[in-house]
């Protein structure tokens, strides 16, 4: 376990009982999907692509909040979890990335605070 943990990181942060879960549900993605929240801390579930069940379009947050992936993660069912999981962060990481951005631009192109407030409700000035 320790190799896995080694491979990938945010693996530390769980017991080992969580690890194995996960180690043991790893070739699908709907089973290891349940425990993504003890290793994304913030993501409830993933939405899929409506073609193809094992490719996740989007992360989905307890409150609801829908973030899509700009580069969607196809699970591999013969690649190792933490490559998987690597992945599944990498697109996380660049959909946060691109969704600052756009709020970024939109907020210096806005001449009115309030109306860029009714576009992006989630977001909070302070941050800006």
């Amino acid at each position: 376990m320790e190799d896995k943990r080694y491979a990938f990181p945010r693996f530390y942060f769980i017991s080992d009982d969580e690890l194995l879960k996960i180690l043991s549900t790893a070739t699908d993605i709907h089973d290891t999907e349940k425990n993504l929240s003890k290793v994304f801390e913030f993501i409830n579930k993933l939405d899929y692509s409506p073609s193809n069940a094992i490719t996740a379009v989007a992360m989905v947050s307890f409150e609801g909040e829908r973030v899509g992936y700009k580069k969607n993660v196809t699970w591999k069912k013969d690649a190792k979890v933490e490559e998987n999981m690597m992945a599944l962060e990498e697109s996380m990481v660049d959909a946060i990335k691109s969704r600052f951005k756009q709020v970024l631009d939109d907020y210096s192109k806005s001449d009115d605070i309030e109306k860029f407030k009714t576009i992006w409700p989630d977001v909070h000035l302070s941050i800006l």
